[in-house]
């Protein structure tokens, strides 16, 4: 019966008549449903989501192989012009007096023009000076700077004379015995004005070794620290490189050396206007040159010795509804994230401790950074959601 029925429909569809001739009642087509048109919206929005994370995948390529190509540009010219040379000069090793301690750090030397006099200083970065668990190797209040000139390795003593902490500027000032300063060729301390993004270099001594590096500097954080993109590296291959100058193109020094991820190659640099007012405030003790901003609000000066231990945000009733105790120096960019969701907060309290010269262990004087009482910052808010 299948047969013949089958053997009926072909002669039927050879003669152009239509199957519903036989009263044959053929299913209608499913209309489509939500449940698939749903579907199909899904595989296009997947479609696009992977279109574009190529294109992001694409320029993140291509914006890595520009910035490679002009950071060997770069370095062939830094070369060519003896950049890397006039560098040189300018740094010393700096090793802990007693050598427990496998690694060297790197500092900065520059001159300051005061009144009728000139000035030279050594800047290192002020984490080498201590670590949490005050263990030997950290540098200490009196340490051994090493400064090459010519041929010759100057072995000099060198003492820590004021200094910004690792939470906020991290950076140390350093004075030599002025028979020494004759040796040295510092570099001018001078104002200007840094336009992002700029090309970098820097010269120090990562794992006891003299390391050069060109990178670009891209940003700027909300305490002012420059950001860069730095070579990639294997973990402890930079050991060594905090405190060594950052220079632009025209050799002007745009900032020191002061830490680095592993993870995502970015540098970080303390720019020149922190060295200044850490200058300034050695000259000038007492004053409070640090401005701490939030969200482009100024809510309090710091001395350069103090720093925002802890961030707390009150509401009209004086209830905490958001706190965060500082870690780093730009531990203030989440509280910049954490204000611009809410439309609670009346008012902001900044816990403010001052970092304080400590015996250590080693019966070297080492920063503290909690022996001292804090102080504490109010400053109203008003939400601009």
């Amino acid at each position: 019966m299948k047969r013949i029925l089958l053997l009926l429909m072909t002669s039927m569809l050879l003669q152009g008549m239509p199957l519903c001739a036989m009263k044959i009642s053929a299913k209608k087509a499913r209309p489509r449903t939500s449940k698939n048109s749903s579907l199909v919206k899904n595989r296009i929005s997947q479609k696009e989501s992977a279109s574009r994370l190529s294109l992001l995948r694409r320029i993140e390529k291509l914006t890595r192989e520009n910035n490679e190509l002009a950071n060997k540009n770069f370095q062939e010219r830094a070369y060519q012009n003896k950049l890397f040379d006039k560098s040189r000069r300018a740094t010393f090793r700096a090793l802990p007096n007693k050598r427990s301690y496998g690694n060297a750090f790197t500092g900065t030397l520059v001159r300051v023009k005061r009144k009728k006099r000139t000035d030279v200083f050594g800047v290192i970065a002020a984490h080498t000076l201590r670590d949490n668990f005050m263990q030997e190797g950290m540098l200490g209040k009196e340490f051994t700077a090493v400064y090459v000139h010519g041929n010759v390795a100057e072995t000099i003593p060198a003492k820590v004379v004021h200094f910004s902490p690792s939470e906020m500027g991290d950076i140390a000032l350093v004075k030599f015995p002025t028979k020494y300063e004759p040796l040295f060729e510092p570099i001018a301390l001078e104002t200007q004005e840094l336009t992002l993004p700029a090309q970098g270099y820097s010269q120090g001594y990562a794992c006891n070794l003299l390391s050069k590096q060109t990178f670009p500097i891209v940003g700027k954080s909300s305490t002012g620290m420059l950001t860069s993109h730095l070579p990639a590296a294997e973990l402890g291959q930079r050991a060594g490189l905090c405190g060594s100058p950052v220079f632009t193109t025209d050799f002007q020094l745009a900032g020191i050396h002061v830490g680095s991820s592993y993870e995502s190659n970015m540098g970080y640099i303390t720019p020149i206007s922190t060295l200044k007012n850490l200058i300034d405030s050695y000259y000038n003790p007492g004053i409070k040159p640090q401005l701490i901003t939030l969200a482009g609000k100024g809510i309090g000066h710091l001395a350069m010795d103090e720093y925002v231990s802890r961030i707390e945000m009150l509401n009209a009733r004086g209830n905490v509804v958001w706190e965060y105790n500082t870690m780093s120096k730009f531990s203030l960019s989440k509280a910049e994230v954490e204000l611009a969701t809410r439309t609670d907060v009346a008012a902001i309290r900044l816990t403010v401790k001052k970092a304080v010269w400590q015996e250590a262990p080693d019966k070297t004087q080492q920063i503290n950074y909690d022996l001292a009482l804090p102080r504490f910052i109010l400053t109203k808010w008003t939400s601009t959601k």
